[in-house]
């Protein structure tokens, strides 16, 4: 049936710039990060800082600092300082 596989195509591209944008954002906040040499920082807050200066939609600030306070509450680098 053509009709089934013209919705399975249209699927696939569902959402992409969403994901797109979520994929650029994590980059530059992490080329950032790197700027940042060895000073000590605030994961979290530094992430929302950088998304909110970089004028991110709002829903994007709530996924990726949901997805860093996650990651970050089992990171051991030495210059993360992540509050518990």
């Amino acid at each position: 049936p053509v009709a089934l596989v013209t919705k399975l195509r249209d699927a696939e591209k569902f959402n992409q710039g969403f994901i797109t944008v979520e994929y650029l954002s994590a980059a530059l906040v992490d080329m950032k990060l790197h700027l940042a040499g060895e000073t000590p920082i605030d994961a979290r807050q530094f992430e929302r800082d950088t998304l909110a200066a970089l004028g991110m939609p709002q829903e994007m600030l709530q996924q990726t600092v949901q997805q860093t306070a996650r990651e970050t509450s089992t990171s051991s680098s030495p210059f993360l300082s992540s509050p518990r």
